[in-house]
């Protein structure tokens, strides 16, 4: 499939952040990090189970943390 172009706005400080994320996120440029944060979050937003998103570790920590906190 054939990808379309495209043109976003972005903010100069949110541009910066990308870039010093492109090589953490393995992608080859920035439309390869755009495609795959929107992948990353239209997910986030179409599941019920948010932990699926989130790293076991956090999820345990936060389980933990708020059974500590519970009365």
């Amino acid at each position: 499939m054939s990808k379309e172009q495209m043109t976003i706005r972005l903010y100069p400080e949110t541009r910066r952040q990308m870039d010093s994320w492109l090589e953490e996120s393995n992608s080859k440029n920035r439309n390869e990090f755009v495609e795959k944060a929107l992948r990353f979050y239209m997910g986030y937003l179409g599941t019920e189970n948010i932990t699926e998103y989130l790293s076991d570790a956090l999820v345990a920590t936060l389980r933990t943390a708020t059974t500590a906190c519970a009365p």
